[in-house]
């Protein structure tokens, strides 16, 4: 058993046989306060990470396109999509495609795949009630799905096309970005205690990527039209206001800083680029590109122990890792072929991607991205 102990992290890591690695985390809640605005300069010249180990996972499930966490077991949820997205080639007829499947990283297996709706996008695990809600894109309908199994109990009809899922765990409300068209404008609310829909709401035109900001309550949701930012209140779903800092088109993710009060929004059209815009003032703070060629997807989130972000890259068959404060680009780290969604078990130490490419998910370990840009200087 080796253990190191990196003092300016604050971090313990506990390896044994190679891969059971675990960070030890401080839970102190941050409080609510405004950065100053920074226009960063972005770099083109993200080095390749060294000494980062990547696991694969071999998935039954096609096109893995959403992903989300069980924070109790430390079981990853994948939906399986129906074609690939992101600009990525290998369309081929593919079997397992419109599922759900449940991976064990830690073991490196996937233990359950079921079927799903067709087009399954969005993912959310409701831990408390221990089930899975998944976005049917091509069926307009919500899918219901028991946390242990994966199998599937009801669906709830919500028209449209859904995208992307956000949870107000505690009053029980799922918000759902919701697209019927180009000029389509609305986002669905269910009641997942009751299992219904409770309300439709105006958005602007192209809802597409949700991120919460617990501290005050709300959801953010980006327009993929023209980069405009809808503030949702998560216990109604009603649209209190919205704001449009700079023109973004082609948008479709977002996530949020709650220490830095920092919103994330990807740029892939125009600027290849990752938005940064300060939560408080609605303001741009500055970009963060890795190189020339790497065009973001939807998948970010940002570690706030670390002050790390995480970006999915798929055309680059690549992770970026950007300091989420300065917004300098660090590094890039190689995992399976066109990676489209990112989720970081901060309790365990460990960040899986699902891979459009090739069917897998790559496992990696917080810790060693950290050894690694500590080494280059960067933390």
């Amino acid at each position: 058993m080796r253990k190191f102990w990196l003092a300016m992290c604050g971090i313990l890591i506990v390896s044994a046989g190679g891969w059971s690695i675990f960070k030890v985390r401080s839970q102190q809640a941050s409080p609510i306060t405004t950065i100053p605005t920074q226009i960063s300069t972005p770099s083109l010249n993200a080095p390749q990470l060294e000494g980062v180990e990547i696991r694969t996972v071999a998935l039954t499930g096609a096109y893995p396109a959403g992903l989300d966490l069980d924070s109790k077991t430390g079981y990853f949820y994948v939906s399986n999509h129906d074609t690939m997205l992101n600009g990525c080639e290998g369309d081929e007829a593919r079997y397992g495609k419109n599922t759900l499947s449940i991976v064990d990283p830690v073991q490196g297996k996937e233990v359950a795949n079921t079927k799903t709706e067709a087009g399954a996008l969005g993912i959310q695990v409701d831990s408390g009630r221990d089930s899975v809600y998944v976005a049917g894109s091509r069926t307009g309908k919500i899918a219901f799905h028991a946390l242990d199994t994966g199998e599937k109990s009801k669906t709830i009809p919500v028209g449209g096309q859904p995208f992307d899922l956000a949870l107000n765990a505690e009053k029980g409300v799922l918000l759902i970005s919701n697209t019927k068209d180009d000029h389509s404008k609305n986002m669905s609310v269910v009641d997942v205690n009751k299992k219904a829909l409770f309300g439709t709401h105006e958005t602007p035109d192209q809802p597409r990527g949700i991120a919460l900001d617990p501290d005050r309550g709300v959801a953010y949701m980006v327009s993929a039209k023209d980069g405009t930012i809808a503030i949702v209140d998560t216990d109604t779903g009603n649209v209190s206001t919205s704001f449009r800092p700079l023109e973004i088109k082609d948008s479709s993710g977002i996530t949020f800083s709650s220490k830095l009060r920092r919103i994330f929004v990807v740029d892939t059209q125009e600027t290849s680029a990752i938005t940064a815009i300060d939560a408080n003032s609605e303001s741009l703070a500055g970009k963060i590109r890795f190189t020339e060629n790497a065009v973001p997807a939807s998948g970010m989130q940002v570690d706030d122990e670390a002050g790390l972000l995480y970006a999915t890259l798929p055309r680059s068959n690549a992770i970026g890792v950007a300091e989420a404060k300065t917004l300098k680009s660090l590094g890039i780290i190689s995992v399976g072929k066109c990676p489209s969604a990112i989720k970081l078990d901060l309790e365990r130490g460990l960040g899986v991607t699902a891979n459009q490419g090739d069917d897998t998910v790559s496992v990696f370990d917080l810790g060693q991205v950290e050894i690694a840009l500590k080494q280059k200087g960067d933390v």
